[in-house]
């Protein structure tokens, strides 16, 4: 259904249509990242515990686990930030997961890769867990570069819209 103003009816005001835009998460998206942010709290307390529970553990192991901690942090900030902020995902928010996504992903695989050329008898493991790490790593490189392009693109049409209206941005 278009919802084009008809020639009678009055332009919306930019004020207006940043009130729209600014609008909060709905019920649904919240809903969503609240059990996001749940199951990544669960996910790090389970390995914080089995780290501190497991003191004999192999140093890579601990690494390991160190990074994990990291990710789950990294990942509760944001999802609480998103929460707090009340505010729909925009295009620089979806670069700044996205960017996150290709960071975690590329530690994944390097340390796999570390792993497969250190450890002779992990070496098969590492090899597989190291292609699977390539595959997320390409898979995180496109949708950030979908999301750097979209980012771009609307800012390109909010700056060409704010020179149409005579609005400064």
């Amino acid at each position: 259904m278009n919802q084009s103003p008809t020639v009678g009816s009055p332009r919306p005001s930019v004020a207006a249509l940043q009130l729209r835009f600014a609008s909060e998460l709905s019920t649904r998206v919240r809903v969503i990242y609240t059990l996001l942010l749940l199951l990544d709290l669960v996910m790090g307390a389970v390995v914080v515990s089995l780290w501190a529970t497991e003191p004999s553990l192999p140093r890579r192991t601990h690494v390991a686990f160190g990074l994990l901690v990291t990710l789950a942090v990294t990942w509760a900030v944001v999802l609480i930030w998103t929460l707090l902020r009340r505010r729909v995902l925009m295009a620089r928010h979806r670069v700044l997961m996205t960017r996150l996504a290709v960071f975690f992903t590329g530690l994944f695989t390097t340390g796999a890769l570390v792993l497969a050329a250190t450890t002779p008898h992990l070496r098969d493991l590492g090899g597989v867990a190291a292609a699977c790490g390539g595959a997320m790593v390409l898979v995180a490189w496109m949708l950030n570069r979908r999301a750097r392009l979209r980012c771009a693109s609307l800012v390109a049409r909010a700056d060409a819209l704010a020179i149409e209206l005579g609005v400064e941005t």
